[in-house]
C-alpha cells in the first residue's frame, strides 16, 4: 500500500484479528487469502478501491458500509504517535470523521445505535 498502518489500528488486528460494527466490516489483515476471491483484506480492498479511483492513492481504506460511505486513513496527516485521522468519503464530498482509529470506534459505535 506504500504507508504504514496506525498503531491504534495494528493493536485491533494483534488483539482481535478482526471487527465488525454492527455487520460493517472493518477492514482487516489476512495473511492467507485468495487473491481471486474478494476479502476484507485492507490492502487488497485498498489497492481495489485506488484502482477504481474510489478513493486518493494517500488513503487506506478501513469500512465500507450500505450506504455507500467509505471511511479512509488520511495517511497525509500523521500526529506525533503515528495515528492518522479517519475521512467518511459519500460520493465526490470527503470529510474528517474521527481523529484517530481509536476515536472512529468508539464515534462509529455510538452513530450506528443512534
Amino acid at each position: 500500500m506504500g504507508q504504514k498502518l496506525p498503531p491504534s489500528y495494528l493493536f485491533l488486528a494483534e488483539h482481535y484479528g478482526y471487527a465488525s460494527i454492527f455487520g460493517d466490516e472493518i477492514f482487516s489483515i489476512y495473511l492467507g487469502f485468495d487473491r481471486n476471491t474478494p476479502s476484507g483484506d485492507i490492502a487488497e480492498r485498498t489497492v481495489l478501491y485506488r484502482r477504481q479511483n474510489a478513493i486518493k492513492p494517500t488513503e487506506i481504506v478501513l469500512c465500507r458500509t450500505d450506504f455507500a460511505e467509505i471511511f479512509v486513513f488520511d495517511t497525509t496527516r500523521a500526529d506525533a504517535r503515528g495515528e492518522y485521522p479517519v475521512l467518511r468519503t459519500v460520493g465526490d464530498e470527503s470529510a474528517l470523521y474521527a481523529p484517530t482509529f481509536a476515536d472512529f470506534i468508539v464515534k462509529y459505535s455510538h452513530d450506528v445505535m443512534a
